[in-house]
Formats: C-alpha cells, structure tokens, sequence
C-alpha cells in the first residue's frame, strides 16, 4: 500500500504541524505511517568473511564498521554488540549485550543507503536464539545474498519493527 506522486513515493504527510497516521480513500485504508522500534545506520567494515559492524566481538580483536548511536531502544538501551553476515555459512546475526529475551521486536530490516546490496527482513521467530553475557539471534541460511555487500565503507539502514 502507498501513495504515489509520478514515480515517487510519499513517506510522511502532515496536516499543518499535525502528523497523519493513515489515509483512507472511503472505507478502504490507502496509506500508513511506517513506525520502528529503532533504527541504526552501520557503515560496514570486514573480518574474512564477515561483513557489518563488530564491537569487540563476538569474535576477540574484530571492531570494525560503525553503527550511529548503538543503543537499542527496544531492549532498554542494551548496546548492540553486532549486526553481520557472514559469507561462508550464508548466515546473519545480530548480538546484544547481556542477557536479553526473544521477545521486543517482529523483524530486522537492512537496507541500503549506500551500494546497491538487497534489502532482506529477518523475522525473529525464523531465527535460532541463545542468551547469556551475549544474546544473539542467528537467521541460517539466510534467505537470501549478503544485504551488507562486499564494500567497506558503504553503509545500511537497519530497522527493527
């Protein structure tokens, strides 16, 4: 569903300062505001054959890329320890610090900004969960191509909803 003007989409609509959630045309609903959980832009750096961000680990000495704030929103404010793909077994992870639930959010998004790699949403329930002094999520196989790219330097939208 969206609005389109040309070729353009519409991604936010206000009424003077007012924010419009959702646009009916008679009963049928044509639009709605896109709300996240949190968002982060990583720019990605490389260990071997992961490609993303790294913040001490998981593996030892691998920090490398950059996320923009690193406070995740829907846990509280844990920091995100890790958001990558690693090439070899065609898997994405995402670590937490702490121990955290499988529970707060539906999905994870990453998109490009930068380069042209796949957008590709993970869902949570689609993923393997462990929790301790990480937590991480492991989607295996991933359902598709590497969304961080192969580029140091490019850089991704990742979305939680």
């Amino acid at each position: 569903m969206g609005i389109y003007i040309g070729s353009t989409e519409i991604t936010d609509i206000k009424h003077g300062n007012t924010e419009i959630n959702s646009v009916y045309v008679g009963a049928n609903k044509v639009w709605e505001r896109v709300t996240s959980l949190d968002t982060q832009t990583v720019t990605v750096g490389n260990n071997n054959q992961n490609w993303g961000f790294s913040n001490g680990g998981p593996f030892v000495g691998w920090n490398d890329g950059s996320i923009t704030d690193g406070s995740c929103d829907f846990k509280g404010g844990s920091s995100y320890r890790a958001i990558y793909h690693n090439t070899t077994g065609n898997r994405t992870y995402l670590y937490l610090n702490g121990a955290q639930t499988n529970a707060g959010f539906t999905s994870m998004t990453i998109s490009s900004i930068t380069g042209s790699s796949p957008t590709v949403t993970y869902y949570r329930t689609d993923a393997s969960f462990s929790s301790g002094t990480l937590s991480f999520w492991q989607w295996t196989p991933a359902s598709t191509a590497n969304p961080f790219g192969t580029t140091t330097g490019e850089t991704k939208l990742i979305t939680f909803n």
